[in-house]
Formats: structure tokens, sequence, C-alpha cells
């Protein structure tokens, strides 16, 4: 999926347009913006519920679960309409966790004196949502006012660094159930200038994947793609709004914890 973000493809609707159909109907950016919402407030729902009752079993099983889900909903962009609530709600659930796991590292590093960074601790998580919702409507306005054009390069690009990015986090992440000292003491995860710089490269990374979901949503609709290409679209525009949102708050938690 060379086009855009891994879980959007221009392509695959390309191949789709002919099965429009009468239950389908075709996709619109209003009923795109309307399902995006709604997958929004899922993982808001079960972020929260993650928020309260942080399980780590089940948090790694929702890793699991949501990488094989979005595998299938990537190349079957037809079971969109019923896998990506349900990916969103297992997405939620991930998010809600690991802002938990995090916010309490913060707070630790706040009250044993290593860190001096109270205030900030104390608001990262609102802060990554605001930076997360600035974000987004700064790409939006760069890309309707076409200041920043989406190019077949630029695509090749963003596409590439970020699955490269992907495969990292994976393979760490994996590494880590084994062997969690070495992994997790990697310095792109560490508070140190190394991971600093790292942090700021993805997040303007995921920033740059915007462009790809709204070049993918237009290409849709003047396409006149299949209905279900709104549930489509509305899955890959909620995973980069959650992957933003979550390399936000790492940022703020290396900073704090240095």
């Amino acid at each position: 999926m060379n086009r855009g973000n891994p879980t959007l493809s221009s392509e695959a609707f390309r191949r789709d347009v002919s099965a429009v159909d009468s239950q389908s109907g075709v996709m619109t950016l209003s009923g795109t913006i309307k399902k995006t919402g709604f997958l929004m407030a899922l993982v808001l729902m079960t972020g929260i519920i993650g928020y309260k009752f942080p399980v780590l079993p089940l948090m790694i099983g929702m890793v699991f679960f949501c990488l094989v889900l979005g595998v299938v909903i990537g190349f079957k962009p037809r079971i969109a309409p019923v896998g990506a609530p349900i990916y969103a709600l297992a997405q939620g659930y991930f998010v809600g966790a690991l802002s938990f796991i995090m916010q309490a590292e913060m707070t630790r590093a706040v009250e044993s004196g290593k860190s001096q960074y109270q205030a900030l601790a104390g608001s990262a998580i609102p802060i990554a949502m605001f930076g997360t919702i600035l974000t987004l409507g700064i790409m939006l306005f760069l890309y309707a006012k076409r200041i920043i054009v989406v190019t077949d390069t630029m695509r090749s690009v963003i596409v590439g660094a970020t699955l490269a990015v992907g495969i990292t986090y994976l393979v760490c992440f994996l590494g880590s159930l084994f062997a969690p000292s070495f992994f997790g003491g990697l310095a792109i995860f560490q508070g140190g200038p190394i991971g600093i710089v790292f942090s700021i490269f993805v997040i303007g990374l995921a920033a740059f994947n915007f462009l790809l979901d709204f070049s993918f949503i237009e290409e849709g609709v003047d396409s006149r793609a299949p209905g279900h290409y709104e549930w489509y679209a509305a899955f890959g525009l909620m995973v980069t709004i959650v992957w933003l949102y979550i390399e936000i708050l790492r940022l703020i938690r290396k900073i704090v914890a240095r």
C-alpha cells in the first residue's frame, strides 16, 4: 500500500469503484466525518475504562488483536463497517491503559524528586489531547489551502518512514516481552537527546500522515468509491489520531523523566 497511510490505499478503492450498489451507496465527505467521530467516541469510551481499570495482560492482548484486525481491514476494506468499530473499542482500551501507565511513571518521577516538571506531568494527558487536535487542525488547513501538496514522492517517503517506525516499534515490543531491560533501555525510548529527537521526528511523521489521509478521502469522494470506504477512511484517520496522541504523550514522559 504505497499510496498513503499504510491503513489506507487509494489503489484499493479504485479496484472497487465498480462495486457500488444501492445498499452501500457511495463515499461522501460528510459520511466519512460522521464515522470518524463515531469511531473516536468509541476510542474515548473504552479509553476511560482502560485508564480506570488497566490490566496488563489484557492490554498486551489488545495490541496483538489490533495488529491482526488492522491488517485484515487493510486488505479487506469491505469488512470495515464491522471491523473498524471493533478495532476502535480494542484500541481505546489499550490507549487508556497505556495513558495510565505513562501518567503513573511521570507521577512517580515527580514524587521521588527525580523530575522538576510537576505541572507538565500533571497535565500530560490533556496536553497530548490538545496537541493532537491542534495538529489535526493545522494539517487540515495546510492541505485544504494546498500550502502543502501531496505528491507521489511525498507519499513514498512518508509511507516508507512510517513502516520503518512501525517495524521498529513492533520488534522492540516483542523483544521487551523477553528482554525488557535491553529493549526498554534503548536510547530512542529514554529521555536523553536521542530519545527526544526521535519522538519529535515520529510526531512530525504522524502529522504528515494526516495529509495522506486527507488525500485518500478526497480521492475516494471524487471517485465515488463504494460507501464502505467511509468506514475504511475513518478507520485510517482514527489510527493516525491515536498514534499522534501516544507519541505526544511519550514525548512528555521523556521530558518529565529526564
